[in-house]
């Protein structure tokens, strides 16, 4: 048994989704037996007991594909980091702002890996506090919710462009 879950690690999730989604199969048989004992919000919690298990299942087993404008769109709103003699500057397209940090505040670079996972990443310890350049044009939420630059350590991921 062991080994066939190991061939298959989907199967921890998929079969206990699968127990979710026959219990919401059973309620709604029951609810259609007996309608006048089921009120509204019955009706919803059996509906949501047979689609999110079965959207799940769905996407365990064949998964979910993205379309070309979705990773247009996402891969628009990665960082971008760029760099000279005298500072690096991270572009955050999510934040709408650049983040100027001059290489004589950096106290330290860590450089994390580790095995198994996707996503590498270094970590500058700041013996300053890094500028940070707001866009002209910003987003409701961006200026409604202030960045906060107050920080002496930031992280930069793998996934930037000019990494």
């Amino acid at each position: 048994m062991k080994e066939f879950i190991n061939k298959n690690p989907k199967l921890i999730f998929v079969i206990p989704l699968g127990i979710f989604l026959l219990l919401g199969i059973l309620l709604v048989f029951f609810a259609v037996k007996y309608p006048e004992n089921v009120p509204v919000y019955g009706w919803i919690t059996i509906i949501l007991f047979v689609l999110l298990p079965a959207i799940c299942i769905y996407g365990f087993i064949f998964g979910f594909h993205l379309s070309e404008k979705q990773k247009r769109s996402s891969e628009a709103l990665r960082n971008i980091i760029t760099y000279s003699e005298q500072e690096i500057w991270i572009h955050k397209p999510i934040v709408d702002g650049t983040y100027s940090i001059k290489w004589s505040i950096i106290d330290k670079i860590v450089y994390f890996d580790y095995p198994g996972d996707d996503h590498a990443y270094y970590t500058f310890y700041l013996s300053d506090f890094p500028e940070f350049i707001k866009n002209e044009k910003q987003w409701w939420l961006n200026r409604l919710f202030p960045v906060n630059v107050k920080m002496r350590k930031f992280t930069l991921y793998n996934d930037c462009q000019n990494f």
